[in-house]
């Protein structure tokens, strides 16, 4: 089934694709197509811009849905991570969390294989429906070491980071962020809501450990702000550091815990 040639919507690319039952009430956009191959031409690229007239329209779908796997990192835990991804006491926060390159194979079901890393997914609760938070940045690195310094610094000094990836926020104001507090059943935690997708593809070379850094630099405080859950087992894996009226420079102790975490991720 090929793509329309005129009025092309979100709804009729899914409808090419995939059996047709897209009811336009599903939340999906130009990314959720990245990587999808057609009978002739380049796949949708993985990261970096894409169009309805140079990706989509007139073009016959190869044989393969939407490659946009969604993987959950298991065993899924239930102890609260708290201050994270932002601290919304204070005007600035920012969160920094190591996840291990064997974490990754386990939840992708690979091994050294590179990939795209085009979105995230915390396990959000304890928040105020609706709660909102502007002027947000989300950045991934590669990383050599397994866990964070502590003390450390929001700069990261200390850690061998390579290839940061500003993926989403990449605009002056950055990108608005809406939580909301809808726990969801095992393994359908966050739903397409929750879903952070990015702008720019973070290209996972299948070798490191990645440094996921979420920036909020909304300039203000608000009550209503939750927790993210995950394992609190886990040492010196996720940090918090925050500061009234400025980003925050200074160093802090780490927190406990890893934050449990969906990742979309296309494999090459």
């Amino acid at each position: 089934m090929a793509i329309p040639t005129t009025n092309v919507s979100f709804s009729s690319i899914y409808n090419a694709i995939n059996d047709p039952d897209h009811n336009g009430s599903d939340a999906i956009s130009l990314s959720s197509f990245r990587g999808q191959t057609f009978t002739s031409g380049d796949p949708v690229p993985a990261s970096g811009a894409i169009s309805i007239d140079t990706d989509f329209r007139g073009r016959t779908p190869g044989g393969n849905p939407i490659p946009d796997g969604t993987y959950e990192l298991l065993p899924r835990k239930s102890d609260n991570i708290r201050k994270l991804p932002i601290y919304g006491l204070y005007d600035f926060s920012q969160g920094g969390f190591i996840y291990l390159k064997e974490e990754i194979e386990a939840a992708t079901g690979t091994v050294d294989r590179p990939g795209t890393l085009m979105g995230i997914c915390f396990d959000y609760n304890g928040w105020s429906s609706g709660y909102r938070v502007r002027n947000q940045k989300i950045k991934i690195s590669h990383v050599q070491e397994s866990e964070l310094p502590s003390p450390g610094f929001p700069d990261y000094r200390g850690l061998t980071l390579s290839d940061t990836t500003l993926v989403k926020g990449n605009t002056g104001s950055g990108f608005t962020k809406n939580f909301y507090n809808s726990p969801q059943p095992p393994g359908n935690y966050g739903g397409v809501l929750e879903f952070d997708n990015f702008e720019f593809g973070f290209e996972y070379n299948g070798q490191d450990n990645i440094l996921i850094s979420w920036e909020n630099r909304e300039g203000d405080w608000e009550f209503g702000y939750g927790w993210i859950e995950g394992e609190a087992d886990f040492q010196n894996r996720a940090n918090v550091w925050a500061r009234d009226n400025s980003y925050p420079t200074l160093s802090s102790t780490t927190e406990a815990g890893r934050p449990n975490i969906k990742f979309k991720f296309i494999t090459q």
